[in-house]
């Protein structure tokens, strides 16, 4: 995830505008995305293994059993976060830059944060003074749950759901610069964006996405679905103030 630059506005990112990330911020998330890739290669290849070797082996009673089991197991070998156990849809915040990435652009490993972790996290601190939320937070922050978005298939950007997406964020980037321009509104840097399992109705908005643990015991990859976006309310840009500096930088 990109830390809001304190310099910028929204009027800098117009529709179609390129994602910045510097050097450092790109080889690291690159760097996170390989090894978990590596991690799930090895994975599919000890699975393959296990089964060449079940192959081979003489059957015995019960092995009919034991198989029907182990086909269980290999079932639920990538089991979906607790958090993210329902099919949805979920609350998340993303970042303005993050969101042009699914929609338009090559992906770069950008962060979703669930919404329900951030507001809890901010909430425990926001009652203090301003200069001391930034050090008070960093006490809750492990309990902040995020994922990268590891894949947009360039393909899955040429249907019609993905492409009534971008239609849809193109409307609210330009409404917001609108609004910043008049002088109604400050820049929106986070957006509340809407994930879910299940696929949209064909034509309905929706980007097809990847979404990758930064755990390192637990390799998962799961399909998921970026449905709707609006921009974060007050609570939730402050929250995101706060906690992203932290998501930006932490070590997983």
């Amino acid at each position: 995830m990109t830390a809001r630059p304190r310099s910028k506005s929204i009027v800098q990112a117009e529709p179609a505008a390129e994602s910045k990330l510097t050097q450092d911020e790109s080889n690291v998330k690159k760097r996170r995305l390989s090894g978990a890739t590596d991690a799930l290669e090895t994975r599919k290849k000890s699975r393959a293994a296990s089964e060449d070797a079940s192959a081979g082996g003489d059957d015995k009673p019960g092995d009919s059993t034991d198989a029907a089991s182990n086909e269980d197991d290999e079932d639920d070998e990538e089991p979906v976060p607790p958090e993210l156990a329902a099919p949805g849809p979920h609350a998340f915040y993303m970042c303005v830059e993050a969101i042009w990435s699914v929609v338009d652009e090559a992906v770069s490993s950008q962060d979703v944060v669930l919404k329900s972790t951030a507001l809890e996290a901010y909430r425990k601190v926001a009652d203090l003074p301003k200069e001391e939320q930034f050090d008070a937070v960093g006490k809750h922050i492990q309990a902040v749950k995020s994922w990268t978005v590891s894949d947009v298939d360039e393909q899955a950007r040429e249907t019609p759901s993905a492409k009534a997406m971008l239609k849809k964020w193109n409307e609210i980037i330009m409404k917001a610069i609108q609004r910043e321009k008049r002088g109604t509104k400050s820049d929106q840097w986070w957006y509340e964006v809407t994930l879910q399992r299940e696929r949209p109705q064909e034509g309905a908005p929706g980007v097809e996405i990847t979404l990758c643990s930064h755990d390192d015991d637990d390799d998962g990859f799961w399909r998921w679905f970026f449905v709707d976006v609006k921009a974060a309310d007050e609570e939730g840009e402050a929250a995101m103030e706060l906690v992203g500096q932290f998501i930006s930088e932490r070590d997983y």
